[in-house]
């Protein structure tokens, strides 16, 4: 039952109560008035010297002296029916305050969560200035001659190959939940800087990475540079074993096996069915901590 239903209850029965109290009190003057009446009429009869006066006076008194009783046998039926509309009404109170306590710790709960989420989004936030920060100081070696970058001697956790009609609608998200884990992720958003030598920085990316996660999509398998980069990878992969782990984002097996029945055979987590979070938590806990790619 809802708040608002509760509280109609609450003043109905509140109404009842005074209306019943009301009459009460009503009945007790009538009580009053009877009793006054009849012991009038008792007086009289007594002062009286006639018969037919005596007996008409007695008569008074015995009418007034019934409708006194009747009048507190009323009382006794209001008083009964003020107790149970009052033992409602407290009910109701029951409830009322019940309710709101859950209303108020439903919103307790919420407030509680957005707040989680707020500081988990401004954790990944600065993890992942952090990150960039640092990459960018390393670049500052070569500051002078940008075009002839010299290849980085440090290794990453992973690679992303992916379309840039992508990064807004999952792969930026994917990269912020990956460097909030700790994971060292070679992003060309990230890792290439003004200047610097697309196909270098790519190629370079590729080798110091340990694994490579491919965003299939259906901007990614229509680009020339992501077929490049996939080629890259299956040539790595013969020398250094399985590092391919793919992603379907917005993309059914059909087209991908249209595209590669390589790929299609490959099991790949799901945009539609794992949000990013999942998604940068299964690399951790499946591929980095167990040291082993499921991409047999």
């Amino acid at each position: 039952m809802s708040i608002q239903s509760i509280q109609n209850n609450i003043e109905r029965y509140q109404r009842e109560v005074t209306m019943i109290i009301g009459k009460i009190a009503e009945t007790r003057k009538k009580v009053a008035n009877a009793k006054s009446k009849a012991l009038k009429a008792q007086s009289d009869a007594a002062k009286s010297k006639s018969a037919s006066t005596i007996q008409s006076k007695l008569n008074e008194a015995k009418r007034y002296a019934e409708e006194e009783a009747r009048l507190i046998k009323e009382i006794a039926n209001l008083e009964k029916k003020q107790a149970v509309t009052q033992k409602k009404l407290d009910d109701e109170k029951n409830k009322l305050s019940k309710e709101q306590a859950k209303e108020d710790k439903k919103s307790a709960d919420k407030l509680a969560d957005t707040q989680k989420k707020t500081e988990h989004k401004m954790k990944v936030l600065d993890k992942t200035i952090s990150y960039v920060q640092n990459e960018q100081r390393k670049f500052t070696v070569n500051s002078r001659f940008p075009l002839l970058r010299i290849p980085e001697t440090e290794s990453y956790d992973v690679f992303i190959s992916h379309a840039s009609e992508d990064k807004a609608t999952f792969v930026d998200e994917l990269v912020s939940e990956l460097i909030s884990r700790g994971v060292k992720v070679w992003y060309d958003k990230i890792n290439i800087g003004w200047g610097q030598s697309l196909r270098a920085s790519i190629e370079i990316g590729l080798q110091q990475s340990k694994f490579a996660i491919v965003v299939l999509s259906q901007y990614y398998l229509k680009k020339y540079w992501t077929n490049q980069e996939l080629n890259g990878l299956f040539s790595k992969e013969t020398t250094m074993g399985n590092c391919i782990l793919p992603i379907w984002h917005n993309i059914s097996r059909d087209e991908v096996a249209a595209y590669s029945l390589m790929l299609a055979d490959r099991s790949a987590a799901n945009t539609q069915l794992m949000s990013a979070s999942e998604i940068a938590d299964l690399f951790v806990n499946e591929i980095l901590n167990n040291g082993t790619s499921n991409n047999a």
